[in-house]
C-alpha cells in the first residue's frame, strides 16, 4: 500500500513539473531600439515572435529576433521554440550559461597551396623581337613583306599605264624602290601622246588656214608671164608697135589650169570644247562616224582624234565601242600594237581631230 502511494506522488509531480515548462515565456522583453515588449510568446516560426498581452488584449507585430537584445534572448531562449531559432545569435559562452545547447562548429581542414607539375614536351615561348627583326627573322614576317613587295610592283604597273610611261619602266623602278616609285610616277604630269609631222597646234589654226587659202589662190590664177626687153631700132620699133597691139587686141582670155583628178578631200582640223556642243554618245556617232570603222577610209585612216581629260590628253586612232556613260577609244603605242583605254564622257572637256602626215 505504501509503495502504491509513492508511485503515484511522484507521478503527480513530474506530470506538474512538465506542466510548468510547458508555459509560454511571460515577461518584458528589451528591444535594440530602446523599446519594450510585454506579454508571454503566443507564436514562434523562423521569421520570429509574436506576443500576447496579459491582459488578453489584441497580439501584437511579429518582432524579429535580431532586434532583441543579448539579455532578452537569453530570457526568450528559455522556451525551447525560441532556441531552436534564436541560439545562434546568442554568443557561446552566454548560450552555455543560459543553459541552451548550441551544434558544434563545422571542422575546417586546413588548405594545402596547389602543388605544380611540370608538363612534358611543353611548347616554349618565342624570344620578344622589335618590329624589324619580326619582321625580317620570321617566315610570317618574310611572307608579309614580300606580298607588299609583289603589289607594290602591280601598282607600278597600272600607274604606268595611267601616265602613259613605258611597259617596265615603273614597274621595274617600283621593285628596285617600293613605295617611292609608283607615288613619284603617280604626281608626274601626264605624257602626252605621239603627235605626227605636219600637225598644228591650236595657235596655229589659223595661220595654217591662211597659208590654204593663199595657196589656193595661186593654183587657181595662172602664174604672170615675164616679158623680156630686147634692144631693137628705133624704126623697128615703131613699124612693130601696131603689130603687137593688135595681136594683144585678139589675144583670148587666160584659161585657168584645170584641178586635179578627183580624190579625198584633205581632213581639216577642228576642235570641240565642251560648253559650245553637247558631247554625248549622239553627237560623238554623228561627228566621229568613219572613226568607228574596223578600217577607216582616208583621210580619216590617216588622222588622228585628241580627248581631252582632267587626266591629260588621251591620242586615238579608232573608236571600238561608246556608251552613253563612256567611250573606248584604240591608242597607238610607241612600241608597236594598240592600247584600248575607257574614258568618261563627263569628264571629257575637248576633242580635236587633225590629220595626218
Amino acid at each position: 500500500m505504501r509503495l502504491f502511494s509513492t508511485i503515484i506522488l511522484t507521478g503527480l509531480l513530474l506530470f506538474a513539473g512538465a506542466a510548468r515548462a510547458a508555459d509560454p515565456v511571460s515577461g518584458t522583453f528589451k528591444l535594440k531600439d530602446g523599446s519594450e515588449v510585454s506579454g508571454r510568446i503566443f507564436s514562434v516560426n523562423a521569421s520570429g515572435i509574436i506576443f500576447k498581452p496579459l491582459d488578453g488584449g489584441s497580439l501584437s507585430t511579429r518582432y524579429e529576433f535580431k532586434d532583441f537584445t543579448v539579455d532578452a534572448i537569453k530570457d526568450l531562449a528559455k522556451d525551447t521554440k525560441v532556441a531552436r531559432f534564436a541560439g545562434n545569435l546568442l554568443p557561446r559562452e552566454a548560450a552555455a550559461s543560459a543553459g541552451i545547447a548550441l551544434p558544434p562548429p563545422p571542422k575546417r581542414e586546413t588548405l594545402q597551396p596547389p602543388t605544380m607539375v611540370e608538363v612534358e614536351d611543353r611548347p616554349e615561348l618565342p624570344e620578344p623581337m622589335n618590329i624589324f627583326g619580326a619582321l625580317f627573322g620570321t617566315k610570317p614576317g618574310l611572307l608579309m613583306l614580300f606580298l607588299i613587295w609583289g603589289g607594290n610592283i602591280w601598282a607600278g604597273h597600272f600607274v604606268g599605264i595611267y601616265r602613259k610611261q613605258t611597259k617596265f619602266l615603273v614597274p621595274g623602278i617600283s621593285a628596285v624602290a617600293p613605295i617611292i616609285g609608283p607615288v613619284v610616277f603617280l604626281v608626274m604630269k601626264p605624257k602626252k601622246g605621239p603627235k605626227k609631222a605636219g600637225e598644228a597646234d591650236d595657235d596655229d589654226d589659223d595661220s595654217a588656214a591662211k597659208k590654204k587659202g593663199s595657196a589656193a589662190a595661186a593654183v587657181a590664177k595662172p602664174a604672170a608671164k615675164k616679158k623680156v626687153v630686147t634692144a631693137r631700132p628705133a624704126a623697128a620699133a615703131a613699124a612693130a608697135a601696131p603689130a603687137a597691139a593688135a595681136h594683144q587686141a585678139a589675144a583670148p582670155a587666160p584659161i585657168a589650169a584645170p584641178a586635179k583628178p578627183g580624190g579625198p578631200k584633205p581632213l581639216e582640223p577642228v576642235a570641240f570644247i565642251k560648253g559650245q556642243v553637247n558631247i554625248n554618245k549622239r553627237f560623238i556617232e554623228t561627228k566621229f562616224a568613219p572613226f568607228f570603222k574596223l578600217v577607216p577610209d582616208e583621210p580619216y585612216r590617216s588622222g588622228w582624234m585628241c580627248f581631252v581629260t582632267p587626266r591629260g590628253e588621251h591620242w586615238a586612232k579608232r573608236i571600238p565601242n561608246i556608251s552613253p556613260t563612256d567611250i573606248t577609244i584604240q591608242c597607238p603605242q610607241e612600241g608597236g600594237g594598240t592600247l584600248d583605254q575607257t574614258l568618261q564622257l563627263a569628264e571629257i572637256q575637248e576633242i580635236h581631230m587633225r590629220p595626218g602626215e
